[in-house]
């Protein structure tokens, strides 16, 4: 009974939808425009309705989306498809297919328990110790899952070796330690997230190691150091915490002893990190040396021809070419010219002053984000209406991309945040419940605030901002 209604449910909303879309593409072309401009916007606005309503899942939304581009002629083939060749696609591909052999292997866990030896067995120490070792995987892997999957079994086994209850405010702290490094402080290095590639894919850029990190560096420090303090400020717990002195190294103990696949892995990792991170003196791309990466994995045997196609998640490889290639029409139709001349006098005053576009932007993307569920919908939106605006007048597109899409990442409700709930499944839902990390997300909000606003000097001095 129930799922008839569901899907009656979503029947409704797709016809709903599709009406509004076909009278969008209906309707005369104002000057500036072309008709096929207002086909390719009904095609748009059915893309994002469809998205946050959850209609179908998002990489079938796309697909449909996609094929409507064929069907009403709004571009050629290869236009429509475009991404899909591109590097920046490949760069995601090949993330992907890294990540999942890396986590076949245990030398990330063996460098996390190592790295939590270091810190003592209070609770401030053990929070410290699972947010830098989530930052330094994140110079070696860019999976957010395969982090939380080291990391999940960590922090779940300090929560019940102390005794920290489900949904204490303790046992909250050290799944926002292990969720916050993993999915939002990681975006600081290229090799930290595919979610980086994203970003540079929706500005029309690239970047090496060492240029993302002079860009980041200063968020990522605010970011990490603010999160650590509300972590041990807000979710404190009321006992000192009561670890036994040797549970770290019984942790390790554990661990077999490293085969011939671990030994490979960690060449192969180390070779990586050192190519990653010295680009810009050597000259070969992160892309290549990624594919050279997987590929080495693949040789040696660490893994095999059938993890390729099971391992990576290509839906998730569709659902962001095909949300390029989309939004790849909104600047050759004419549209983000259109939309910035309407807007322009309206936001002249706005776009001018940095100090009042960024916060303003980010809290509009923080509001947005209680009505459009989706993530990457949402940024397709706020880049659309912005970056025509701010571009002109000599703002470099990643401002609005970056600023936009890490409060987009943001859970404040339990329903935009794609990544959150499967973490919490990840620690066998013995943590957390939503409202438990609701305040983190508060938090994270304004310190993003706080980091956006003291880097401006740096993007300006970079160039990123007039």
């Amino acid at each position: 009974m129930a799922a008839a209604a569901s899907a009656n449910k979503k029947l409704i909303q797709f016809l709903v939808i599709t009406l509004i879309a076909v009278i969008i593409a209906l309707v005369p072309a104002p000057e500036g425009l072309e008709q096929v401009a207002m086909r390719y916007t009904g095609i748009f606005v059915w893309l994002i309705l469809s998205m946050s309503f959850r209609v179908f899942p998002e990489y079938l939304i796309v697909l449909i989306a996609l094929s409507a581009m064929l069907v009403f002629k709004v571009g050629k083939a290869e236009e429509v498809f475009a991404q899909f060749t591109s590097a920046t696609l490949w760069q995601i591909i090949t993330i992907l297919a890294l990540a999942s052999a890396i986590q076949k292997t245990t030398v990330l866990t063996r460098v996390t328990m190592r790295i939590q030896r270091l810190f003592p067995l209070t609770y401030n120490g053990q929070v410290a110790a699972l947010m830098l070792t989530t930052l330094v995987m994140s110079l070696m892997i860019p999976s957010v899952y395969a982090k939380i999957m080291i990391l999940a079994p960590l922090a779940l086994g300090i929560c019940e070796s102390a005794n920290f209850e489900k949904s204490s405010k303790p046992a909250a702290g050290l799944f926002c330690a292990m969720f916050v490094t993993s999915f939002i402080l990681s975006n600081g290095f290229i090799t930290g997230n595919s979610n980086v590639h994203v970003m540079m894919a929706f500005a029309n850029t690239t970047f090496s190691f060492m240029e993302w990190i002079k860009i980041t560096w200063l968020w990522t420090l605010i970011m990490t150091v603010g999160t650590y303090l509300f972590i041990i400020t807000f979710y404190r717990p009321q006992e000192p915490l009561a670890l036994d002195a040797g549970y770290i190294q019984e942790q390790i103990d554990k661990l077999p002893p490293m085969d011939e696949k671990d030994k490979k892995a960690a060449v192969i990792i180390g070779l990586s990190l050192l190519l990653w991170m010295t680009e810009s003196f050597h000259g070969i791309s992160a892309l290549a040396v990624t594919l050279m990466a997987y590929c080495a994995f693949a040789a040696l045997g660490v893994v095999t021809p059938e993890e390729f196609c099971t391992k990576i998640d290509w839906k998730l490889v569709v659902l962001i070419g095909g949300i390029l290639s989309i939004a790849g029409f909104i600047s050759p139709l004419g549209i983000a010219t259109y939309v910035a001349n309407i807007l322009g006098s309206y936001a002249a005053n706005l776009v001018n002053n940095v100090w009042v576009f960024i916060p303003v932007l980010a809290t509009l993307v923080f509001l947005a984000r209680f009505v459009i569920v989706s993530q990457i919908g949402t940024l397709t939106i706020f880049i659309a209406v912005f970056q025509g605006l701010v571009v002109p007048m000599g703002y470099h597109p990643l401002i609005v991309v970056f600023c936009a899409n890490m409060i987009i990442q943001l859970w404040a409700t339990d329903y935009n945040n794609v990544l959150i709930k499967p973490a919490y499944a990840i620690t066998k839902n013995r943590m957390v419940v939503h409202r438990d990390v609701a305040p983190m997300a508060y938090a994270l909000f304004v310190l993003s605030i706080i980091a956006y606003m003291a880097s401006i000097p740096l993007w300006q001095t970079l160039g990123l901002i007039p």
